[in-house]
């Protein structure tokens, strides 16, 4: 079984940051960021985008997971790129707020992919139904 939906990136942040009053490109660019990367390296697709404007970003952090960002998000000032709806399940919990991403950029296409075994278990099937409505 295979669903697909959209995603798009927001800026998250701790609630509270100043960042969320004034969203702008240059402060995107000159506040301290935190960067989901597996294999550490600094160095993501925001890079690109302002790679061609001629601009750059300062990464203070990265981790390997979207899930390990938000509890630094939540106690810190660093700023992150993150999936919206992962933001929006999550923001009360971690204290967080969300702004648009001062770029222009396409929505990801995501794939979730399950066995028709995976799927009889009741918890993946509630998940995968769950991925079908959209969050």
């Amino acid at each position: 079984m295979a669903m697909r939906y959209e995603e798009d990136f927001v800026v998250a942040m701790r609630k509270g940051h100043v960042f969320a009053r004034t969203p702008t490109l240059p402060a995107f660019c000159s506040a301290h960021r935190l960067l989901v990367s597996l294999d550490g390296s600094p160095h993501g697709f925001v890079d690109e985008l302002l790679a061609k404007r001629g601009l750059q970003r300062r990464i203070a952090l990265t981790v390997p997971t979207f899930m390990m960002a938000l509890p630094h998000l939540s106690s810190s000032d660093l700023i992150a790129a993150l999936p919206r709806r992962l933001v929006e399940r999550h923001a009360a919990r971690f204290a967080l707020a969300a702004v648009e991403l001062p770029l222009k950029r396409k929505s990801d296409l995501i794939q979730a992919v399950a066995t028709k075994a995976a799927i009889m278990d009741a918890g993946i099937g509630w998940l995968m139904q769950q991925i079908g409505k959209g969050g």
